[in-house]
């Protein structure tokens, strides 16, 4: 929600998408949320720029990387953040919130590098619940409210992430960078 009440054209890109969907009723929702290119797209360059998900692995015999010997029956910890960030996949501004991308180039969310539920065998079993509840409260807040702004536009930034936490999921804002936002009921 944040990227959205940040940027008032995605916001209402990301509306006029959904509202369709959402009045036509809760029957076979997820489904026709599937039809919103848009809002998939930030879903998945969110949760891009966001998780840090890792897989941890058996070492099954010594093996010599560069100078260290890993040991058989050792432990290993794989990061998966660094994959969202290659250049290579995800283009040269990896950085930067660019939802187009997934639009742009629609297997992207398949590629090896896009592992923000993790990979190999060891995917997140929760992962079409996650989306699903993430996908249909974003839907149903932008219809089902007048408006969601931010409650002081003029000094309120953009929440940083706080990389510096050991995090196996989505990272969370720096403590006191929450956004705050005024949420205006429909008309009656």
């Amino acid at each position: 929600m944040a990227y959205m009440v940040f940027d008032a054209s995605l916001y209402a890109a990301i509306k006029a998408e959904v509202e369709p969907i959402v009045t036509a009723g809760m029957t076979r929702l997820e489904t026709r949320i599937d039809e919103c290119p848009r809002l998939i797209a930030l879903f998945n360059e969110v949760l891009r720029l966001t998780t840090a998900s890792a897989s941890i692995r058996t070492v099954e015999s010594d093996t010599t990387l560069g100078d260290r010997v890993l040991r058989k029956g050792g432990k290993v910890l794989l990061p998966f953040r660094q994959l969202h960030f290659n250049q290579d996949i995800f283009g040269s501004n990896t950085g930067g919130f660019e939802p187009e991308r997934f639009l742009k180039n629609k297997k992207l969310h398949n590629n090896p590098s896009f592992r923000p539920f993790g990979g190999g065998s060891t995917y997140c079993p929760g992962r079409y619940v996650a989306r699903w509840e993430v996908l249909t409260f974003v839907s149903l807040a932008l219809c089902r409210f007048d408006s969601i702004s931010l409650a002081s536009a003029e000094t309120q930034t953009f929440p940083e992430l706080d990389t510096k936490k050991p995090c196996l999921g989505i990272m969370t804002p720096i403590p006191g960078r929450d956004v705050c936002a005024i949420v205006r009921k429909k008309a009656t």
